[in-house]
């Protein structure tokens, strides 16, 4: 029988939420970091780039289950304890939550790559996700808009799209009958569209959010159980997980990541986190936004400083996430104290 001792109370809950989140962050810095392409890895026949292209490979296998525990994440968030009555506050609160950080963070890395276009022996060597530079221009910046174009932000306007959508949403996913799980039986269609059983088209992830919404409308108060005694167990299957991939056995991407990101959160539970944690813990959202451009001059910088090679590619792989990190988060205690007005239109209100 599972062990759940007790409920978290709600300041333990979001720092969980926090913590997690961080490091997923500093996941998808890494997931931007792949370079077996970049650095010849895939083609190359001594032993050392096959071993180094393998560990790159296996831990982005791993990585990919930042965005869609994200998408769960945001699901339940969104709809726990959700009424239609609660509609138009949730949608005012993500104008400033979602949409004008979106909007600025668009417009900056627009801006930055307008400027850099402007100097031409700096565009010779930029070339953002094989993207054209862009021209400064009206019809340019919507353009990037619309798309996200130079950022990582598509999940923020996959959100967007979703938050409007929370309407459907409810009525598809809440079980509004006793003695049927009317919410539950569209999960299950939309994974079996998903997996191609049913032949519609679902967007990448948004199951994951459904998953969440679902358990937020139905079960809120599941993510609530503490489960210490277990993580421990986590704990050891997160490890099995670990060496499953990287031992190359086959396994379903979609099963995996659900297992992990079960696994994650109940892992968390064996820490305390019943007390402040330290506050970089929260800027989750602002490293989100902000990596892609510094860790894509640092990885630039590192390849023309040191070349090719793979222990260079394996070097830039693990490092330089954790210095964008630390980077960015001496960049976010300078927003706090300095301009937290600023810091408060970017992250919309977060950390």
């Amino acid at each position: 029988m599972i062990h759940l001792e007790s409920r978290l109370t709600k300041q333990e809950f979001y720092n969980k939420v926090s913590v997690i989140s961080f490091f997923l962050s500093i996941l998808i810095m890494s997931i931007h970091c792949y370079n077996v392409h970049i650095y010849g890895l895939s083609a190359a026949e001594d032993p050392l780039s096959r071993a180094a292209a393998h560990f790159e490979i296996s831990a982005n296998k791993l990585e990919a289950v930042c965005v869609p525990m994200f998408y769960v994440i945001s699901g339940y968030l969104f709809f726990r304890g959700f009424t239609p009555e609660q509609l138009l506050p949730k949608w005012k609160r993500r104008i400033f939550t979602l949409l004008i950080p979106y909007v600025l963070w668009c417009t900056l890395s627009y801006l930055f790559y307008v400027l850099v276009s402007l100097i031409p022996p700096v565009a010779a060597r930029v070339n953002p996700e094989s993207t054209k530079l862009p021209s400064l221009s009206f019809a340019s910046w919507l353009s990037c808009l619309r798309s996200a174009t130079y950022t990582p932000l598509w999940f923020l306007s996959s959100l967007m799209v979703l938050t409007l959508l929370a309407p459907v949403i409810w009525l598809l996913f809440r079980n509004h009958l006793k003695k049927v799980p009317t919410g539950f039986i569209f999960l299950l269609i939309s994974f079996l569209i998903k997996e191609g059983i049913i032949r519609l088209h679902v967007p990448y992830n948004v199951t994951n959010y459904f998953i969440g919404a679902y358990i937020g409308m139905n079960h809120p108060g599941l993510p609530f159980r503490r489960a210490k005694k277990l993580s421990v167990y986590a704990g050891i299957g997160i490890l099995l997980v670990i060496i499953s991939v990287f031992t190359g056995l086959p396994q379903d991407t979609e099963i995996r990541n659900l297992l992990l990101i079960g696994l994650i959160w109940i892992f968390t539970d064996h820490f305390d986190l019943d007390r402040d944690i330290p506050w970089f813990f929260r800027i989750s959202f602002f490293l989100y936004c902000a990596h892609l451009i510094p860790l894509t001059i640092l990885d630039k910088l590192f390849l023309i400083t040191f070349g090719k090679g793979p222990v260079q590619a394996l070097v830039s792989y693990v490092m330089n996430p954790p210095v964008i990190t630390v980077f960015l988060t001496g960049v976010a205690f300078l927003l706090r104290k300095y301009l937290p007005g600023v810091w408060k239109l970017l992250t919309g209100s977060r950390g």
